[in-house]
């Protein structure tokens, strides 16, 4: 039965995007609300970069000084490689690695046949499809936003949908844009010239299609890795992004304020309803509240439509 799941929800986000819904639903979400989610979402990587900090101070420390020594004096080095290699340096050289015993075999792909129930398709595929719109896709969107770029979200849309009902074909789940690579491909730390930053784009994708073919030497490597580092990395790897995100949330000159704070606590408060995470949460949450309350009434936001096609 759950088969069907990630082929059912994928059709629905095919046709969502097909439609130009979803399209239109972003023009129509208030900037601010949107990036009070954006920034509620990702907080939980600079906070984890500090608690990196507390639990290893030399590893996470060191990753750390020697990210913003580089933003400082190197700019021609992009800081989170600076800060990714010297505390993996400083990881070798305090014998901190502890290699992980993991039984990973290569499988070539099967075909999974699936068979449909109404029963599914309302409790699993539609909430799916929620979460990969309004949850995973809307951060991504969010994010591209907020460095000033114009995401394509009906064909970001259909991408996801078509690559859900492939992925379905052969059991895996459904596909979707998550925010927290977006966030780091296109800020700052991949280059200065935003013209260029499709080139992180391109080998981070290049690296995940070898990921996977070489998954089972892959995962014991990371495994082997202090969390500490890999959590400092992360969480310094989203400051630009995060500083956006915060600047445009509670500027006084877009309103919703008060909508944009709720937004803000349900992002981060990480709580899940009917299966569906708390990003969506915070859109609707903050939309509601913003209502409720009589701020600026959401309505087609001349600098959101402007940005999105």
């Amino acid at each position: 039965m759950k088969q069907s799941v990630p082929l059912s929800c994928g059709a629905i986000v095919l046709l969502l995007g097909v439609s130009g819904v979803v399209g239109r639903i972003m023009r129509w979400l208030p900037m601010p609300i949107v990036m009070a989610m954006i920034a509620g979402a990702l907080t939980r990587f600079g906070v984890g970069a500090v608690e990196s900090v507390g639990a290893a101070p030399l590893i996470a420390g060191t990753a750390v000084v020697a990210f913003f020594l580089t933003s400082r004096f190197l700019t021609s080095v992009p800081p989170v490689l600076a800060a990714a290699l010297v505390g993996f340096s400083v990881v070798l050289t305090t014998g901190s690695v502890q290699p992980a015993e993991v039984d990973i075999a290569f499988v070539a792909p099967q075909f999974t046949a699936s068979s449909f129930t109404l029963h599914a398709f309302l409790a699993i595929s539609v909430p799916l499809a929620a979460l990969v719109i309004g949850a995973e896709n809307a951060q991504a969107t969010g994010v591209l936003l907020a460095e000033g770029y114009r995401p394509p979200v009906n064909a970001m849309t259909v991408v996801s949908g078509i690559g859900g009902i492939l992925a379905g074909f052969i059991g895996g789940h459904n596909a979707n844009i998550a925010g927290p690579m977006p966030a780091i491909c296109s800020s700052e730390q991949a280059s200065t010239d935003t013209s260029k930053r499709y080139g992180a784009i391109v080998v981070n994708g290049v690296l995940f299609c070898a990921f996977g073919l070489f998954v089972g030497v892959a995962v014991p490597f990371i495994l082997a890795l202090p969390k500490a580092l890999i959590g400092s990395v992360a969480g310094l790897a989203m400051i630009s992004i995060l500083l956006a995100a915060w600047q445009q949330a509670f500027s006084k000159r877009t309103g919703h304020q008060i909508g944009a704070f709720v937004a803000l606590v349900v992002a981060m408060s990480n709580i899940t309803l009917l299966g569906i995470s708390s990003p969506f949460w915070a859109l609707v949450c903050g939309i509601a509240v913003s209502l409720l309350l009589g701020e600026k009434p959401p309505q087609p936001n001349e600098a959101t439509a402007d940005k999105i096609d």
